[in-house]
This record gives C-alpha cells, structure tokens and sequence, in this order.
C-alpha cells in the first residue's frame, strides 16, 4: 500500500509551547470523553542522533516522521491541524481539513461509512465550469 510521510516536531527542556505535548493520530470516530475517538501512530526520530544529543542535554529539538496509510489523522504539534491522506490523480497525498470536517467525517465512521466514503461525502461541492468564452473575428 502506498503512503505518505507525516512529520512532527518533539522537544524536551522547555516552557510554553515547545512543552506541549505532540502526537500524530489517526481518527476512527468518535468518543463522548474526547471528541475524537484516536489510534495514536508510532513516530521515529528523523535523525536519532539529534533527539539522542537533546535528551542527554535535557533541552533540544528534534523531528520525527511515520509513513501513514490513506486515512484521517490528527497532528499536535504545537497546533492542533486535521490532515486528510487520500490518493489523488494516481498518487498518495495530503491535505489539512477542517476540524468541522474531521468531525462530520468521524461520525459518518462511526456510522459505519468508510474514510473513502465519508471524505467524499463531506468533500465540497466542485465549483461549476466557467463559462466559454465567445468566439471573435
């Protein structure tokens, strides 16, 4: 199956944003508690080296990155961003949604509808056609 990287950004030793906590999952449906009902994906440093020199420091950023399946997911990261993986035009790709739409998404899922079915379904409406123009002499 083809896939797409997702990448995300890990610190340790700071304060404010760069302490939040940052994870890559993929939306399944809902949940009462959370909103978002979550398979939390396996992530690996881009560079261990760089998250290996952090952790011995105790302060320091690093990268790490999953290949990730067509799919909903959600990356914390600093901010919290909804990206659809889906193939298009005969190649794996990604696109941010909104969060309204990640959750009409997941509750077509819990009704049993597939990612494929429930991204088409809330998927916008194609624009019309512009119209041709005349023809001139």
């Amino acid at each position: 199956m083809e896939t797409v990287t997702i990448t995300i950004n890990k610190s340790c030793g700071y304060s404010g944003k760069l302490s939040a906590k940052t994870y890559l999952a993929a939306i399944v449906g809902t949940c009462k508690q959370y909103i978002f009902s979550r398979e939390f994906v396996q992530t690996e440093a881009v560079d261990p080296a760089e998250m290996f020199a952090a952790r011995r420091k105790g302060k320091g950023c690093w990268t790490e990155a999953a290949a990730v399946e067509a799919g909903l997911y959600e990356v914390q990261d600093g901010e919290r961003v909804f990206k659809i993986v889906c193939k298009k035009n005969g190649k794996m790709q990604r696109f941010s949604c909104s969060e309204d739409r990640a959750l009409k998404m997941a509750l077509l899922m819990d009704q049993g509808c597939t990612f494929e079915d429930s991204r088409l379904q809330t998927a916008a409406p194609a624009a019309p056609a512009a119209p041709a123009a005349p023809a001139t002499n």
